[in-house]
């Protein structure tokens, strides 16, 4: 019985199969002009939904380092092929839906319509299928940052033969280091070619004269991910692991790789070190296995690149071209500040460097820098000392090692023959040799680590015009030395570690400037000193001393007016006050008042509600700021001095009022149609009502 029952249940489902096939075979038939009209609807929906996922990746792959996904891809490809095989069924339809009959049931050429009817079918079953799998969250992934990044290039021109010819050394094995001499640019070009190869990374190191190796062991350490302090040991492991090219930009003398940890370039790492020097003999000891010569441009292309960057107008507006040249020269005149005597008031040689300045930024001779800065190119600024200097002979006038992480002042017979130095922005702690510099004219010191300055340091530099020393923090004291610099003219200590001003300073008759602001460290002057310096123009020690209510650089107030007063020359004065009778004194000076730029009010033993400064100089100040006066609710001031504050200095000027609890009224001036103004801010201060006047 179990036999007999399962081959009824076989002949069942071979009865059904049977019949499904022959109900198909029929619907294939039956339905034929129907699946057509659905084929061709269906296909213009999913080329629709293609063309949307198309635009999808266009607007994705507009930004940087985005890239279609490759399912996407693959996609959009097997809609193009079905496409293309729907449009080859869809125009034979009209030879298959003629051959139909008994109402389009059935066919005069049944089994070719039966094959139509199955193909189309099937595709329908295909577009539904493509359609369904269109529906991406996303078409396009963000790719990683290249290994080797661009840098910003402008096109050459003229130099696409030596760009070749580098680059065909380094496409050879057998070269590691190639030097490139001379006073043309590629390097930047070289680099970028770089992002089209197999390296893993490129290194790129401006190294500018005297810079310390360990200088360019820490900015290699920055570039290949190793910020803490840099072991010798670390580099050859990590950049043996990479296939890397490393860029010195601007040697002067022979930096030895291997002593900062960099692999030795050759044909078994493939790696590769491309360096640019303006001297053949630097390519010699560098090892350089390919040495080449890249020149300027000739005059005629190097002409055209000129008038298509200038411009025809500009060109005939300033016919007089060869004067940037001068300007160049110029701001080295003004940094050295040479010029500073052809002045009659400091702001009128501010007001030519500012000119100087801005004439060099707009001429692009400089550059903007951070924190209201101006930065110059090494070759511009060499053309500049050259240009300064005399060119008939060899000139060894100008010894300048700015920001070039020196630790060490050069050594003493550098300093022979020169006329300026500039040790600026280094992390030099001692000053030990006594340099013999009687031609000395300018010394700039400023933002170094100095700690100790020899004794016998300045005994021949009786020339010495400048002298800047300011942002050494470290540096609590000057050498006795400082009397022999008998010809200065201008002293820079603000912002140093200063305890005291030497009596020897005295010996400086001829001192027009001096400035030993924000010196917290300063506990008192020699009496008489400031007095003696009869020819100070520019007085500036605002900040100088602990912020104490009773610390007074004079012996007393009557002191400082005196001594104040005694200065004949002075245009330019910054001072703290820090007593109420100091000040009434003070200001019962005109000649005091007149030239005070900037004061200081410490008022913590005035319990007065008013303060009157309407006698203060109408022209000069620029900057007031009031302090601790606990009951303080009224500052009277002059309208005409607020006008003449802001108005004839065409500046901003700034009125702050700390730490005065009771401060009844807020005032905020300005001058129509001027844009200078005169700011009031309020630090600590209780304001009940705020009048503009």
């Amino acid at each position: 019985m179990g036999n007999i029952f399962s081959v009824n249940l076989s002949c069942d489902a071979t009865a059904s199969r049977f019949l499904g096939s022959i109900f198909r075979r029929a619907a294939y038939v039956g339905k034929l002009e129907i699946n057509v009209r659905h084929l061709k609807t269906s296909l213009e929906e999913l080329k629709c939904s293609q063309n949307d996922v198309k635009r999808k990746v266009a607007v994705a792959e507009q930004q940087p380092h985005m890239k279609q996904l490759d399912q996407v891809q693959n996609w959009i490809s097997r809609v193009d092929s079905l496409e293309a095989r729907v449009r080859e069924a869809v125009d034979s339809s009209s030879q298959q839906t003629e051959s139909l009959c008994c109402r389009g049931y059935c066919s005069k050429n049944y089994m070719s319509s039966y094959k139509y009817g199955g193909k189309v079918a099937k595709l329908l079953v295909e577009v539904a299928d493509l359609k369904s799998k269109g529906l991406f969250p996303e078409v396009a992934e963000k790719l990683p940052e290249p290994s080797i990044s661009e840098r910003p290039l402008e096109p050459t021109v003229g130099l696409d033969s030596m760009l070749d010819k580098v680059w065909s050394h380094v496409e050879d094995v057998e070269v590691g280091v190639i030097g490139l001499y001379g006073m043309g640019a590629l390097l930047t070009q070289i680099h970028n070619k770089f992002q089209h190869t197999d390296f893993d990374l490129a290194i790129w190191i401006v190294v500018s004269k005297d810079i310390r190796a360990e200088a360019i062991q820490n900015r290699i350490g920055e570039q290949i991910g190793l910020r803490d302090r840099i072991c010798d040991l670390k580099y050859p492991r990590v950049l043996s692991r990479k296939k890397f090219v490393l860029f010195l930009d601007d040697l002067w003398e022979r930096v030895d790789i291997t002593i900062i940890g960099v692999p030795f370039p050759h044909q078994h790492n493939k790696c590769k070190v491309v360096f640019t020097t303006r001297s053949e003999d630097v390519c010699g000891i560098m090892s350089a296995q390919q040495k080449i010569l890249v020149e300027c441009l000739p005059w005629d292309k190097a002409w055209s690149l000129f008038q298509e960057k200038t411009g025809k107008d500009a060109l005939q507006i300033h016919a007089d071209i060869p004067k940037l040249a001068e300007a160049v020269a110029a701001v080295w005149r003004f940094a050295s500040c040479t010029n500073h005597n052809e002045h009659s008031h400091p702001e009128e040689a501010r007001d030519e460097g500012y000119h100087i300045i801005g004439t060099l930024l707009n001429a692009c001779m400089l550059e903007e820098g951070k924190e209201g800065y101006v930065k110059m190119h090494d070759v511009v600024r060499d053309m500049a000392l050259w240009l300064a200097c005399d060119p008939k002979k060899a000139d060894d006038s100008f010894l300048v090692h700015t920001g070039a992480d020196l630790i060490e002042a050069p050594i003493a017979r550098k300093w022979k023959n020169s006329k300026r130095v500039s040790l600026m922005a280094n992390h030099i702690k001692e000053l030990v040799e006594t340099p013999d510099s009687p031609y000395l004219l300018t010394l700039f010191l400023r933002r170094n680590h100095l700690q100790k300055i020899a004794t016998g340091f300045f005994n021949s530099m009786s020339n010495l015009l400048v002298l800047d020393l300011s942002s050494n923090m470290d540096l609590n004291q000057l050498p006795v030395g400082v009397s022999s610099l008998v010809s200065l003219h201008h002293l820079n200590l603000s912002n140093t570690g200063i305890r005291e001003l030497l009596t020897e300073l005295k010996c400086l008759e001829r001192l027009e400037y001096l400035n030993f602001e924000n010196t917290p460290n300063l506990y008192s002057l020699p009496p008489t000193l400031i007095s003696s310096l009869r020819m100070l123009k520019v007085l500036r020690m605002v900040h100088s001393g602990p912020d104490s209510e009773d610390q007074n650089h004079f012996d007393d107030e009557k002191a400082m007016v005196k001594e104040l007063h005694g200065l004949k020359h002075l245009d330019y004065l910054t001072l703290d006050i820090r007593s109420t009778s100091c000040f009434q004194n003070f200001i019962s000076c005109k000649l005091l008042t007149c030239c005070t730029r900037l004061l200081y009010l410490l008022g913590y033993d005035n319990h007065s509600s008013s303060l009157d400064i309407s006698s203060m100089g109408k022209k000069h100040l620029e900057q007031l700021n009031i302090r601790g006066y606990p009951n303080l609710e009224d500052v009277v001031l002059d309208i005409d001095w607020a006008g003449g504050l802001a108005g004839n200095n065409l500046r901003n000027s700034i009125m702050r009022i700390h730490n005065c609890f009771w401060f009844k009224k807020k005032w905020l001036y300005e001058v129509s149609g001027f844009g200078p103004k005169i700011f009031v801010s309020f630090l600590n201060t209780t304001c009940e009502n705020r009048p503009i006047i």
